[in-house]
């Protein structure tokens, strides 16, 4: 299994030497125009020629045919500083592994590209999407900070930081931080609880965003003593325990925004793997009990004897998104189970969801594609 997870790591490298990082995103075409944006409305707010253009360019091209939909209406491809975070992230962790310095020279590069493409406006250090995309009736642009995205990018300068420990990355650590508390901020439900919010432009209880931030100032309160964004972390975290269902899981939102939706396998797991890593920054057994049971929901849930599912009330659509966060949460913290399921998943990522030209393939729509 090493060997084979190796050879296609490899190919998926020299997919991005030849091809780079600009690339598509799901919601690019939502957030295409002024237009595109009216659609991704509630259904039932639509007039009858939304209603069409949406089930005709959201529902069926774009899902059916994304490629083609994109030339059509001349989307180009862009860099996404998410990307750029998860491949700091990564080529950290491969130096570490391997301690070859090109892995690290690439990790800089990337925390270049960050620094340099931060959003302009900002007090602070943050990034958000290259497109417009829309929540209810607010519109956000691509200089609205989210905490989800600088979480990510916050991860990589950790583990930037925690190799070279150069003074300017712990500099930016702490930025970061003081966008998410100040300018991104949260809600305070009462002197115990708070949730941070996805993004600076809208107060929200989306709880995955919630641990995002928490895990992230925790991490780097610890390294700049400070103690007022610890007692932030740890309220945050608490608000999500009370918000855990008696099974062990998530809704996507939190009780006060008044939406149970269903929660699907990749949110799942980024909670999961942010409650494991508050319990052990935090060294708090309520949080660790939580991640645990949180876990066994995970496997029972999203995986049967025909792999993984999107929803636990429904297996389609399959994305590389759901498929990697599973293996990064059962690769972290598997039981028994978890590790059946692990390997399973590995052999169907490496032997059906690779091109042969070494990148993953977007979503599976229908069993057998």
């Amino acid at each position: 299994m090493l060997k084979q997870v190796d050879y296609s790591l490899k190919k998926l490298e020299n997919w991005f030497e030849q091809n780079g990082t600009k690339g598509y995103d799901p919601y690019d075409v939502k957030g295409y125009n002024s237009y595109t944006l009216q659609l991704w409305e509630d259904f039932k707010l639509l007039n009858w020629h939304q209603i069409i253009s949406r089930l005709f360019l959201l529902d069926f091209a774009d899902s059916y045919f994304p490629i083609i939909t994109r030339k059509f209406l001349f989307v180009k491809k862009k860099e996404h500083p998410t990307v750029h975070g998860l491949l700091l992230s990564s080529h950290c962790l491969l130096y570490e592994v391997n301690r070859d310095e090109k892995d690290l020279e690439k990790a800089k590069k990337h925390a270049d590209w960050l620094i340099q493409n931060q959003i302009q406006d900002k007090k602070y250090i943050s990034w958000g999407t290259p497109f417009n995309w829309k929540s209810g009736e607010k519109i956000f642009g691509s200089n609205t900070s989210l905490s989800v995205v600088n979480a990510w990018c916050g991860e990589g300068f950790h583990r930037l930081y925690s190799i070279t420990k150069e003074d300017k990355y712990l500099d930016i650590l702490q930025s970061i931080g003081n966008n998410i508390v100040e300018e991104i901020g949260y809600i305070r439900l009462n002197e115990n609880e708070i949730c941070f919010s996805y993004s600076s432009e809208k107060k929200d209880y989306i709880l995955n965003a919630n641990l995002f931030a928490a895990e992230f100032i925790l991490r780097t309160a610890k390294l700049i003593d400070n103690p007022q964004w610890i007692e932030l972390a740890n309220q945050a975290t608490s608000y999500v325990l009370r918000n855990i269902k008696k099974e062990g899981y998530l809704h996507y939102f939190g009780d006060e925004q008044n939406q149970p939706t269903e929660n699907d396998v990749y949110h799942s797991g980024y909670e999961i793997r942010m409650l494991y890593r508050i319990a052990e920054l935090s060294s708090r057994d309520d949080v660790k009990k939580a991640a645990e049971k949180y876990l066994s929901y995970f496997v029972d849930s999203y995986f049967d004897s025909n792999g993984i599912k999107f929803k636990k009330s429904h297996k389609l659509p399959i994305d590389i998104t759901g498929c990697a966060e599973a293996i990064t949460t059962l690769s972290l913290h598997a039981n028994e189970q978890g590790k059946k399921e692990l390997h399973q998943l590995m052999n169907f990522m490496t032997n059906k969801f690779q091109s042969k030209n070494g990148a993953f393939y977007y979503r599976v729509l229908k069993p057998g594609t």
